[in-house]
């Protein structure tokens, strides 16, 4: 990889493929294909070089990395994916899961946030570069406190019951009450 990268004359051909997603990534090697995904890191690196060992000069922020995965022989037809990426959360995500026993198994339907989320997580790398930063994610940073909300749609159901029990309603009468307590 260094010596492609380098461009010595020895060197195997680099490639590198990235998909729609613009997360998914293939890197091609000589003859062999590597599958990568490109990850967020936790925290922003920047990255400084000198050139008389006295002063620094920043270079670059690093943010995310390719993480490749065991290299696959080269097939020559490609597979191309079936969907668009964005199709998959227009319709809520059905799963089976069986529960221990004889019992029936249930079927867990997730919502198109859920589903965001996950992916948003799989795109997480929980370590940094280097050896102190290990689980980074875990153990130096605050924990963020859940906001208390209601589901969304749940307050749809209750305000579109409302309105119809005021449809249905034969008088209505309103009257506006100070907040001064009398």
């Amino acid at each position: 990889m260094e010596k492609a990268v380098n461009d010595a004359p020895d060197a195997e051909e680099l490639g590198i493929n990235i998909h729609d997603d613009n997360r998914t990534v293939q890197i091609r090697l000589g003859n062999q294909i590597l599958p990568a995904k490109i990850l967020d890191l936790p925290t922003v690196n920047e990255v400084h070089k000198t050139l008389d060992k006295m002063t620094l000069y920043k270079v670059t922020n690093i943010s995310q990395i390719i993480m490749c995965d065991e290299a696959m022989p080269i097939s020559k037809k490609e597979k191309k994916p079936s969907q668009k990426e964005g199709s998959e959360n227009k319709e809520p995500k059905m799963e089976e899961q069986q529960e221990s026993g004889e019992g029936p198994s249930t079927v867990v339907v997730k919502t198109a946030r859920q589903l965001a989320k996950e992916k948003v997580k799989e795109f997480h790398f929980p370590h940094g570069i280097t050896p102190p930063m290990k689980n980074a994610k875990k153990r130096r940073f605050r924990k963020k406190k859940q906001k208390k909300t209601m589901a969304v749609e749940e307050i749809e159901r209750e305000l579109k019951r409302l309105l119809r029990s005021d449809l249905e309603a034969q008088s209505v009468r309103w009257e506006i009450v100070a907040d001064d307590g009398t």
